[in-house]
């Protein structure tokens, strides 16, 4: 039987792609596996406008979102 480690989890932050989750955790347990879950993310701006505050807040959102996603697992 192959036994898998790590399982990396890219989440975009829908329910369609949290439906994996479930899945996820019941093949971590049989493997004794951990789990890495990541989250892609992009920070709208306008031409012209610096960038840093809405890359800060996109940032700040995807932490915060793994982390609520870490919880549940």
């Amino acid at each position: 039987m192959r036994r898998y480690k790590k399982i990396l989890v890219p989440l975009d932050g829908s329910q369609i792609g949290e439906a994996i989750l479930s899945e996820v955790e019941e093949m971590a347990k049989a493997f004794d596996s951990t789990v890495t879950v990541m989250r892609a993310y992009y920070a709208h701006v306008f031409p012209g406008v610096d960038a840093t505050e809405a890359q800060v807040a996109a940032t700040r959102e995807a932490e915060e979102y793994v982390q609520q996603v870490e919880q549940r697992l």
